[in-house]
């Protein structure tokens, strides 16, 4: 694909966005929610050197109007316990949650793109899109309300009409559930009665010090589904062994061309990945949490395993799967992810948070690299009255140079990159060696059977 030439966006543009005014919080006393401490892993997300935020793109089909926006907001995330509450300190010095009024007018921001977003042009969007996510790294939620904001930005790209941004600081939950808890929020837009069906669940880059906070780019593609499923089938294996063995033939790809051809032997990337430990509630229980008030099964429950991707040239596409189900196999035998999680919880309790902190902030320093898969919609849905035509999760604030993120919604799945310039100065580079990683092996796949 032939490199576009896009204007960068000017510095003033950059710090136009209009941040909601600072407000005071009354703490609404009631019984549901309050009082609750903050979880080992909350209180851990809150140190200065794990101040971990999610950032979700989302790309709509059309325009979105305020009151559209706000009445979504209100019957939905509005109405979710820890969406509606402040973190404070108690007598003992003990965190925790306490409920608060929420004004949508302080969470939802309508940022000033400058006149290069007018243009219209949905390269240039794309650009101006992630100019204005990296900018977000730069800016503190404030802590005197609850810890999330939601930014429109009025400006089609390659893909969407409008484009929204999602910025919820990781204490309030993992991955998983905030996902789960967003998918909730939407409806099928074939029938907006019904909530999103969803597929059967069984089935040398590192940072430098101080990575965790440097400003972030971030940057996606989308895959079909399709052509991982041909993968799948025909190495009799699951999409997330596929996209192991995808992530390590693109990586392969990305620093061998980076090594000019000479690719050193035996270089394996260790990763870490994330799992949550926690019984899928399910989005039903979640919309009935929102919907009526009901308490749920909620909050940071993950281990982690560390991964290692193989780094290593292949003559046949199919045997990076091949190690990837190798590879994967072996860890989900373990008992690596209870360890960690049960762990952590001791480590908290016996030595404190900040014994904690240094030990998981030790762990992810001397690893390259989080990865992770989250399954979407098996059909379209909407929010806030508009079509969502993708759904692209990333992370920021924790002490890596690159996290790779896989989102499946409907027959795509979205890849999304999380890179510290200084070490991956071209993100769009390693997203076109992961398309034609697929590619490679997908014809592969066909060929073999």
């Amino acid at each position: 694909m032939e490199a576009t030439e896009v204007p960068a966006l000017p510095s003033k543009a950059r710090l136009r966005v209009k941040l909601p005014r600072r407000c005071s919080v009354s703490p609404r006393k009631d019984a549901e929610g309050y009082g609750e401490p903050l979880s080992p892993t909350a209180r851990l997300f809150r140190q200065p050197q794990f101040n971990c935020h999610i950032l979700v793109f989302l790309g709509f089909g059309k325009k979105i109007h305020t009151d559209a926006v706000k009445a979504a907001l209100e019957s939905t995330l509005v109405r979710h316990p820890r969406f509606s509450s402040v973190q404070e300190i108690d007598a003992s010095g003990r965190s925790r949650w306490v409920r608060t009024e929420v004004n949508l007018d302080d969470h939802v921001v309508y940022p000033d793109l400058g006149p290069v977003a007018a243009d219209g042009d949905p390269i240039v969007g794309d650009r101006i899109v992630e100019n204005y996510a990296s900018g977000l790294c730069c800016s503190a939620l404030d802590t005197s309300r609850p810890l999330w904001d939601l930014h429109i930005l009025d400006i089609r790209t390659s893909e969407a009409a409008v484009v929204a941004v999602f910025r919820i600081h990781h204490s309030l939950g993992d991955g998983i559930s905030l996902m789960s808890l967003f998918l909730a929020c939407t409806r099928r837009t074939i029938d907006y009665e019904s909530l999103p069906s969803l597929p059967d669940s069984k089935t040398p880059l590192m940072g430098m010090k101080g990575v965790e906070y440097r400003q972030k780019r971030f940057a996606h593609c989308t895959l079909s589904f399709d052509d991982l499923r041909t993968i799948k089938n025909a190495m009799g294996s699951t999409i997330n062994d596929v996209l192991v063995g995808v992530t390590s033939a693109a990586l392969s790809r990305y620093l061998d061309r980076n090594h000019d051809g000479h690719l050193p032997r035996n270089l394996r990337i260790r990763s870490t990945l994330l799992v949550n430990i926690r019984p899928n509630t399910g989005i039903n229980a979640l919309a009935l949490t929102m919907k009526e008030g009901r308490r749920s099964n909620w909050g940071n429950r993950m281990g982690y395993v560390l991964l290692n991707f193989p780094i290593m040239r292949c003559q046949d596409p199919l045997d990076y799967i091949r190690k990837g189900v190798e590879i994967t196999q072996k860890k989900k035998k373990s008992l690596e992810v209870m360890f960690t999680f049960i762990s952590a919880l001791l480590i908290v309790k016996i030595f404190g948070v900040k014994a904690a902190v240094l030990l998981c902030h030790r762990v992810l320093s001397n690893t390259t690299l989080s990865f992770s898969n989250v399954v979407g919609p098996t059909d379209e849905v909407g929010f806030c009255g508009s079509p969502l035509v993708y759904i692209a999760p990333t992370v920021y604030g924790h002490p890596q140079a690159l996290t790779i993120h896989y989102q499946s919604y409907m027959n795509k799945m979205k890849v999304v990159l999380a890179v510290d310039e200084l070490v991956i100065s071209d993100p769009h580079k390693l997203l076109d060696d992961i398309v034609n990683s697929v590619q490679l092996i997908k014809d592969a796949a066909e060929a073999s059977t």
